[in-house]
This record gives structure tokens, C-alpha cells and sequence, in this order.
């Protein structure tokens, strides 16, 4: 007949003549942590907490919740920069180049207004300057956004001239920009649509679709070519 081991019973460990509940009253640690899974059970001085993974909805049935359309209004930008003699040339006119750097600041900061993401530059459709803008005046720029596709907007900048005396006001350039919207990641991500309210947003929201199909028309031109 083999010899009894006289080596007890781990903790915790149900044995003969008791019970699981008997184990755990014997150990209070393991009582514990039958109650709280998520407790923290000490092993050697040493803490090792358990996780449980929660359950979420991955179903494919459910769709990404829309983002509710904006109005125009919601982005609008107006800036003013004064002509310092630093932004001029050897006329006195502030700088054609100086102009264009105004101008894609105030459209980029309404398209991000918009998409409520970082938005950069695309595209710039021609900029024809009609007027200088001379030192001690104010360069007035207005942005709006006047067309929104999937993930790109076009926003048109008007540029005025105005002289601070008189408050007096003349057509200097205008050009149409178009933004992506992107990611945390540096994707094009989606944006918001856009609301038209007024006839005249109705007006350029459909101008800023035409100009669009015509953009892509050319450049499909320019790879045939």
C-alpha cells in the first residue's frame, strides 16, 4: 500500500470531504474574486488585473449615422488686412502673390469651418486682378462655400479694396478654390452636404456643380492628350 502524501491541497482547490464553498471561505482572497472577476489577485507581491472584453454592435445592418447638412451662413468668412509697405511692389501696390496667399487663407479657413476637419488646397480656377490694392488701404476678402461634393468643397473669395478715409470700396480679384477635407489619418473623409438658403446660394451652389463637371472634363481631356 503506497504511502500518503502529506503535501496539502493548493488553495482554492476543491478536495475530498469539502466543497467549492468551503475552499473559497478557507482562502477570503478567492471569495473576493469570485465576486468582483475584475479584482485584482495578488500572486507572489506581484498584482495582475483580469479584463473582460465588452460586446459591441458590429452588424452589418446598422448604417453610419448622416451628418446633418449646413448652411452657407454657418462658414461665411470676412478678413481685412492692411497694405503696409513691406506687401508692396516698386508702384505702391500691394503684391499680386501677396493677394493670392490672403485670399487662399480666407477660403481655407471656410472650408474648414464647414467640414469641421483639416482642409487643404486642391485647385485654383484662374485669378484675374482687376484693380490694385494700394498702401494704406484695406484688402477685404470675403469666403463662402458655394458647391460641396463628397469629400471636396468649392469656395469662392471675393477681394475689395477699401479706403479707410471714405470707406469707399472697388472690385479687386475673385477666384474659386476648391478644398479637400481630411482625416486624422491624412485621408479625404467625408463632409458635411450644404445647405443653399437664399436664391442667390441656390444660384452658386448650382454654378459651383457645373464648374466642377467641367474641371473633371478637362482633366480627362489632359490625359487623353
Amino acid at each position: 500500500m503506497g504511502a500518503i502524501s502529506s503535501r496539502p491541497f493548493p488553495r482554492g482547490t476543491p478536495h475530498a470531504g469539502g466543497s467549492q464553498a468551503d475552499a473559497r471561505a478557507a482562502d477570503p482572497r478567492g471569495a473576493e474574486a469570485a465576486k468582483d472577476p475584475l479584482s485584482v489577485r495578488r500572486s507572489g507581491g506581484i498584482a495582475k488585473p483580469e479584463y473582460r472584453l465588452s460586446s459591441y454592435d458590429v452588424s452589418s445592418n446598422v448604417a453610419p449615422p448622416t451628418r446633418a447638412p449646413k448652411p452657407v451662413s454657418a462658414s461665411q468668412v470676412e478678413m481685412l488686412e492692411m497694405v503696409l509697405p513691406s506687401d508692396a511692389n516698386l508702384l505702391g501696390n500691394m503684391l499680386g502673390g501677396r493677394v493670392m496667399h490672403h485670399m487662399d487663407l480666407c477660403a481655407a479657413v471656410a472650408a474648414q469651418r464647414h467640414a469641421g476637419q483639416v482642409c487643404v488646397t486642391a485647385s485654383v480656377d484662374r485669378i484675374d486682378f482687376l484693380s490694385p490694392v494700394r498702401i494704406g488701404e484695406l484688402l477685404v476678402l470675403k469666403a463662402s462655400v458655394n458647391f460641396v461634393h463628397r469629400t471636396s468643397m468649392e469656395v469662392g473669395v471675393l477681394c475689395l479694396a477699401e479706403d479707410p478715409r471714405t470707406g469707399m470700396r472697388r472690385h479687386t480679384a475673385s477666384a474659386y478654390f476648391t478644398f479637400v477635407a481630411l482625416s486624422d489619418t491624412l485621408e479625404p473623409t467625408e463632409v458635411p452636404p450644404l445647405r443653399p438658403d437664399t436664391p442667390l446660394e441656390v444660384r452658386r451652389f448650382e454654378a459651383g456643380r457645373r464648374r466642377r463637371e467641367a474641371r473633371i472634363a478637362a482633366r480627362q481631356e489632359e490625359k487623353v492628350s
